[in-house]
């Protein structure tokens, strides 16, 4: 028997006694749903169960944000892309506020080597109006759930506070397209260097659509890259792979 929440409301409490003479272990419980993020280099393996000896379900890169909804024995049950599997602990770590406003604005930094998405709202569920590198100063208005929101090409743009960090560098000029690389990238040829394959995504984004999946020692042609993933054709469509998950031939 399982118990999910326990509610301790006026009268209604449900004694240590009832617990034992129910038989309810205390090396399962349940926790508030709780923002972690992958915190392994190499990504973690999301499995069917709460054992090494289940099957891997996914891979999901290091940074990938997860809602924990319990815990078990050094395991998390998590929820991730609208999927749910289990992630070892020790391979996720809290997502932090970083950020906090003391009335005014704020200028802050991209901190993320794969540089960051730019959200129409506070979630992950918003649109995408663009994408910033590693390095960009943006001057920040206003913090909401964690979020920071700032001006982005004349509208209201979002981004999640753990990727930012406060500087005292001048605030980039968006509109002056200093964004936009002036390097031409060169076609390869590049394998799938994970045990487990590898998702394709139809953008540079663990939340984006899953367009299919590559086996490991699939080759494929990128034809350029974005924010830490490479973009490759698939199936005559554009689609993303993660780069920790292709290797140079």
């Amino acid at each position: 028997m399982r118990i999910k929440d326990i509610l301790l409301t006026g009268g209604t409490i449900l004694s240590l006694s009832l617990i034992f003479a129910l038989g309810i272990g205390f090396e399962s419980c349940a926790v508030a749903e709780e923002n972690m993020t992958v915190n392994c280099r190499q990504g973690a393996n999301v499995r069917s169960g709460p054992s090494m000896n289940e099957a891997v379900r996914d891979c999901l890169p290091q940074g990938t944000r997860v809602v924990v909804i319990s815990e078990s024995n050094g395991w998390c049950s998590v929820e991730y892309d609208s999927n749910t599997g289990y992630i070892r602990k020790d391979l996720l770590e809290e997502v932090p506020s970083t950020v906090s406003m003391k009335g005014g604005k704020i200028r802050m930094e991209v901190d993320c080597r794969m540089g960051v998405n730019v959200r129409s709202g506070p979630s992950t569920d918003k649109s995408i109006l663009g994408d910033l590198e590693r390095g960009t100063v943006i001057t920040v208005t206003g913090i909401e759930n964690d979020w920071c929101s700032f001006d982005y090409k004349g509208q209201t743009g979002y981004i999640y506070g753990k990727w930012l960090t406060e500087t005292d560098k001048e605030v980039t000029d968006l509109e002056s397209g200093a964004q936009e690389s002036n390097k031409k990238f060169t076609e390869r040829t590049m394998t799938v260097d994970c045990s487990k394959g590898v998702n394709i995504r139809s953008d540079a984004d663990i939340n984006s659509a899953k367009l299919g999946v590559l086996e490991k020692g699939a080759k494929v042609k990128v034809t350029d890259e974005k924010n830490g993933w490479w973009r490759i054709n698939y199936n005559g469509k554009i689609g993303y792979v993660y780069q920790e998950w292709l290797s140079e031939e």
